[in-house]
């Protein structure tokens, strides 16, 4: 399960950055980071590992939503970039 989670969330992290490449609007970043909070959210099982017993769900919700934004927000401005620099 671990392995289709990973591969899931490289497409929706390489979607993201060719959307960036094509000059998507920007909610297309939005799109991407609510994909991967959701993906990571339901990765995260705070009974099953004993460190995030002590943290509570309200911050393991705001890491996940930071997390997954900044990641694409990230891809989406390398697609910009790749796209200057390709000349496209």
């Amino acid at each position: 399960m671990r392995r289709r989670q990973a591969i899931a969330a490289y497409a929706v992290l390489l979607a993201t950055c060719l959307a960036g490449v094509f000059h998507a609007p920007w909610w297309a970043a939005c799109a991407g980071a609510c994909t991967l909070t959701l993906m990571q959210l339901f990765e995260q099982r705070p009974g099953t590992v004993p460190q995030l017993r002590a943290v509570s769900e309200t911050v393991q919700i705001l890491a996940s939503v930071l997390n997954a934004a900044a990641a694409a927000s990230g891809a989406f401005v390398l697609g910009y970039i790749a796209r200057w620099m390709w000349g496209l």
